[in-house]
């Protein structure tokens, strides 16, 4: 050991709690992105400006923090070490129970492996069936219709309505139009307002009592000086919200409970039905493989309850994202925004159905389309996550049990509405050929916007969503 080289120790890393916080609310609470919170109530442009403002990881409360970064997104996703989901999701176990949208650990690994099985290559040409009927039945009848008729199509009623029967055909081999459908549409309705409502006062709560201790300075005149500040800046209208979400989620709580526990009865009857059916467990759609697969005496776990909470999971899921996938196509189509290049390769295609490549590789033209509209318009615009431990993010420190907002609608290069790494979504694929399917009627139409100038507006849910907007989006075919 005589001729080996000494080196000096390296500079112990510094502690993380002596990292600076991130710049913000925290550095700057009345900056003008809060102020047009205040004004405008648009949480989504706060986002975004805030990024624009103070970079890359940003400060909106001693608890709560935006990512910016697509790397950094990324990372948050995959990394279920140091990242879980956030504590708020846990209310909505009352609906979705420990179905794959509220499950993890070993729960979610065991349900990954059964539910991935239900979706295999071999069920796509029957899945791909039921999507060509149901959109034939609801998109192209109802422009015959209304072309005749010379009325409008509400698009974002077709973009709903459609996605939800085709869920409940090709997951539970239910007629989308049945009652029980329908009874289950109308409850999630309810139980995402409420949600919306409840999760909203969870963020803004917080950022309204960080801004308000920073301009605090005597605590003995505290309440005046909190209505003093309410009076001057925007804080008052943000209080005011605030105070809204949180009186309506109190006051529907109970409601609420009801509400989804009535719906898991409905996942029960659809579960009863099945079982009921002599030929359900010859069928291919993702129910009558649960059922299936609780036979094996490996998977004791997968109980009626375990089962109810994947329906009660999908039926939510199943029709979300492409509902405002949807509805965005539609709209851009209604603008004359579909690319030649995407119509001119779908009018050529054959036979979708029959073909053994998923549909997004066959047609890669409409792919990029498709991955271009949901960058441009996520129907996800944020996800959130909770900190396992105290982490260091930019240079900056994020203190353990930190929620961290992802927000793709402020990244806008980086496609995770559909998640990302191994908790991506398991029904991506099926979206996708629900969205090639749906252009390929879509641009058999020309339609035109009963109001040439409206946008898209964006409202806030436990999935957010465009076909969920306040001013219906109508559309009228012509020619």
């Amino acid at each position: 050991m005589e001729n080996a080289v000494m080196q000096a120790p390296a500079a112990p890393a510094a502690p993380r709690q002596k990292l600076p916080l991130p710049p913000g609310l925290l550095s700057k609470p009345d900056c003008p992105a809060a102020r047009a919170l205040a004004k405008t109530g648009n949480f989504y442009v706060f986002l975004k400006d805030m990024g624009r403002e103070f970079g890359d990881v940003v400060s909106l409360s001693p608890e709560l923090f935006l990512l910016v970064p697509s790397a950094m997104i990324k990372e948050a996703l995959r990394n279920t070490k140091d990242y879980r989901k956030a504590n708020s999701i846990e209310i909505f176990k009352i609906l979705a129970g420990e179905g794959l949208f509220t499950a993890e650990g070993e729960l979610y690994d065991r349900q990954e492996r059964v539910v991935k099985s239900a979706f295999g290559k071999k069920y796509f040409a029957e899945f791909r069936r039921i999507i060509e009927e149901d959109v034939a039945s609801y998109m192209d009848e109802a422009f015959a219709r209304a072309r005749a008729k010379g009325e409008t199509v509400c698009v974002s009623d077709m973009s709903v309505d459609l996605t939800m029967s085709i869920a409940a055909r090709a997951f539970f081999g239910i007629g989308g139009e049945t009652e029980l459908a329908r009874a289950f549409r109308k409850g999630l309705v309810f139980i995402q307002d409420w949600f919306a409502q409840l999760q909203s006062a969870d963020f803004a709560a917080p950022m309204l009592r960080s801004i308000e201790d920073r301009y605090i300075r005597l605590p003995v005149l505290r309440s005046w000086q909190r209505a003093l500040l309410r009076s001057v800046t925007g804080a008052g209208e943000v209080a005011k919200a605030v105070a809204a979400w949180k009186a309506y989620a109190a006051d529907n709580d109970l409601k609420a409970h009801e509400t989804a526990a009535q719906m898991r009865g409905i996942c029960a009857r659809i579960i009863e039905l099945r079982r009921k059916d002599p030929g359900s467990l010859d069928k291919n759609d993702v129910l009558s493989s649960l059922l299936r697969f609780q036979n094996d005496p490996g998977n004791t776990w997968l109980t009626d309850e375990a089962v109810i909470d994947e329906v009660a999971t999908f039926f939510v899921a199943g029709h979300e994202t492409t509902s405002d996938l949807f509805m965005t196509l539609i709209w851009k189509h209604a603008r004359g925004e579909t690319p030649r290049t995407v119509v001119e390769e779908i009018e050529n295609a054959v036979d979708m159905i029959g073909e053994e490549q998923f549909l997004f590789q066959k047609y890669p033209v409409t792919n990029d389309y498709l991955t271009q509209v949901l960058l441009d318009h996520p129907p996800i615009p944020f996800t959130v996550r909770q900190t396992n431990r105290e982490l260091e993010l930019g240079g900056y420190f994020i203190p353990k049990d930190a929620k961290v907002l992802l927000s793709p609608y402020v990244t806008r290069d980086i496609d995770v509405n559909f998640g990302s790494g191994r908790r991506q979504c398991i029904g991506r694929v099926f979206a996708l050929e629900e969205a090639v399917i749906g252009l390929r009627h879509l641009v058999r139409h020309r339609l035109e916007l009963e109001n040439p100038g409206q946008s898209l507006e964006m409202t806030q849910g436990l999935s957010i969503g465009y076909s969920r907007s306040r001013i219906p989006v109508l559309a009228r075919p012509v020619g």
